[in-house]
C-alpha cells in the first residue's frame, strides 16, 4: 500500500492522470492534466488580471480605461470565486502568484510614463483576453472534467464582454482614443 500511496503522490506531483485497475479513494485520483493545467492558467491570469486593473483604476489617463480596470477586478474575483471552489473540489492546487511574464508586465504597467499607459494596458489586456478565450475553447473541446467546462461556460461571457470592451477603446486599427 505505501509503494501504491508513493505512486500515486508521484503521478500527482508531475502532473500525469491515469485509469488504475482497481480505482483508489477519490482523493488519491489526479485530476486530468489539461483540466489541472487549464485550472492553474486560469488562476494566474485571473491574479494577473486583478493586479493590472488596479493598476488601471489608478493609472489610467482616461475615465474609460480607469473603468475598465474597475470592471476587470469586479469580474475577475467573481471568476476567481468559481474557479476556486473548483479547483478545491477537483484537488487541484493553485499557484500563489501570476506568471514571472505577468508579473514583468505589471512592473511595465507601474513604469510606463502616464502618456502611455492607457495605450499600453489596451493592447496587452486585448492579448491576454484573446489568448484566455482561446484557451476557453481549447477547454471546452478538449477538457474532460465538467466542473471546468461549467466554469469557461460561465466566464466566456464576461471575457468576452471584456475584449469587446478593449476593442471599442481601442477604435478601428488598434489605437488608444
Amino acid at each position: 500500500m505505501i509503494v501504491k500511496s508513493a505512486v500515486l503522490a508521484g503521478l500527482m506531483f508531475t502532473g500525469l492522470s491515469f485509469t488504475p485497475v482497481s480505482a483508489p479513494p477519490a482523493a488519491f485520483v489526479a485530476e486530468p492534466a489539461p483540466d489541472a493545467a487549464f485550472l492553474r492558467a486560469t488562476h494566474q491570469a485571473d491574479l494577473a488580471e486583478i493586479a493590472g486593473g488596479n493598476i488601471a483604476a489608478t493609472r489610467g489617463t482616461t475615465p474609460e480605461v480607469r473603468a475598465l480596470g474597475t470592471r476587470f477586478v469586479h469580474d475577475h474575483t467573481v471568476i476567481e470565486t468559481h474557479l476556486t471552489a473548483v479547483a478545491r473540489s477537483a484537488g487541484v492546487a493553485l499557484p500563489d502568484t501570476p506568471t514571472a511574464a505577468q508579473l514583468a508586465l505589471a512592473k511595465r504597467y507601474q513604469a510606463v510614463p502616464a502618456a502611455g499607459f492607457d495605450r499600453l494596458y489596451l493592447r496587452t489586456q486585448l492579448k491576454a483576453h484573446n489568448e484566455a478565450l482561446a484557451a476557453g475553447a481549447a477547454e471546452l473541446a478538449g477538457g474532460q472534467d465538467p466542473r471546468v467546462k461549467q466554469l469557461v461556460s460561465f466566464a466566456a461571457p464576461l471575457v468576452k464582454a471584456h475584449h469587446a470592451a478593449l476593442t471599442a477603446a481601442l477604435g478601428y486599427g488598434g489605437h488608444a482614443r
